[in-house]
């Protein structure tokens, strides 16, 4: 055996053994998401119970599209649409039935990562939805889903028929023998309880109740209701079992009566103050000094004392006239 062969049969070993991985990884993918996976997962379940399969009508996969889209913009499940809207309203609106009268009816669920297997097996633990998936009453159907940022799956299933049709039931597959539906309790829509004193809600389930449904009337999240119950997705709840909606509200602390009663604090009496009189200031009364103060007397300068003081001024003025005189002599005979 050549080089070559050799080559050949490596390659054809190595697609033969990646060719089951690709299978089974897109399959997973389309398990995730699929509104296609959810139909045939549906079918499935009626083919095990003898029914025949739900009849895929375009009109209700783009209705059960647009709502998976609309409850993944929103967050959470509802089976309400833009406006208030039903699951008929929005079948018809998308075209089906061609304006005649039509019946239809519509489960929904979402979980991170859940596939199209795991929400029918969610949804066969609740009368209600079985019954939808089971019914021989509906023939066509429509199945949304698409998930969010967060990998949640947003499913939607819408089944229907159009009333009056000459065959609501189609004949079942050759050789098959339908197997009964499972007996249906009475169904009870969700009403909404008083909350007790306290301020705590609790649910008592009654047949044909679902967490979805109940969550739903009590305008909390699917997770809320599960995480107060200590419940998962996959819980099966039962008639006459108490869900608790709302815990008890924190107490307002009451105030108590002080055992020493409180007197208001005395208001002060104001009393009228006195206004001091003003007085002028005492002057200070001299006081009579025991000794005598002498009086200053102006004596009048003696005549002749004036006259001698004259006398001798004009004594000094001749003196000094005369020696500048006797020095001006000598200082001119010594020039000459």
């Amino acid at each position: 055996m050549n080089d070559r062969v050799i080559k050949l049969l490596r390659v054809l070993v190595f697609f033969l053994i990646l060719l089951p991985l690709l299978a089974s990884a897109g399959s997973s993918a389309a398990q995730a998401g699929d509104p296609y996976a959810l139909l045939d997962a549906v079918n499935q379940l009626r083919a095990a119970n003898g029914r025949p399969p739900y009849q895929m009508n375009s009109a209700l996969m783009i209705s059960a599209q647009n709502h998976s889209n609309y409850q993944a913009s929103l967050g959470t499940w509802t089976h309400e649409g833009p406006g208030g809207t039903n699951e008929t309203q929005r079948a018809v609106a998308a075209g089906y039935g061609a304006g005649a009268n039509v019946m239809c009816d519509e489960n929904v669920a979402y979980g991170l990562n859940l596939s199209a297997q795991g929400c029918v097996d969610m949804w066969k633990g609740d009368a209600p939805h079985l019954n939808n998936m089971l019914s021989a009453r509906y023939v066509e159907a429509g199945a949304g889903a698409t998930t969010d940022a967060n990998g949640r799956v947003f499913y939607t299933l819408d089944v229907c028929y159009i009333v009056g049709s000459s065959n609501p039931n189609p004949p079942l597959p050759p050789g098959t023998t339908a197997t009964p539906l499972p007996t249906l309790e009475p169904f009870f829509r969700v009403q909404t309880v008083t909350p007790a004193s306290d301020g705590a809600v609790v649910h008592v389930v009654k047949p044909g109740q679902s967490l979805y449904a109940i969550a739903e009337a009590y305008a909390i999240t699917l997770d809320e209701l599960l995480k107060l119950n200590s419940l998962t997705k996959d819980s099966v709840i039962q008639p006459g079992d108490e869900l608790i909606i709302r815990t008890v509200s924190p107490a307002t602390p009451t105030l108590e009566a002080s055992s020493t009663p409180t007197r208001p604090p005395a208001t002060p009496t104001r009393r009228p103050t006195r206004t001091p009189t003003t007085r002028p200031p005492a002057s200070p009364t001299p006081e009579k000094s025991p000794l005598l103060q002498a009086t200053a007397t102006q004596v009048p300068a003696a005549t002749g004392d004036v006259f001698g003081n004259v006398l001798l001024i004009a004594v000094l003025l001749l003196v000094v006239a005369g020696v500048g005189m006797v020095v001006l002599g000598g200082v001119m005979k010594r020039s000459a």
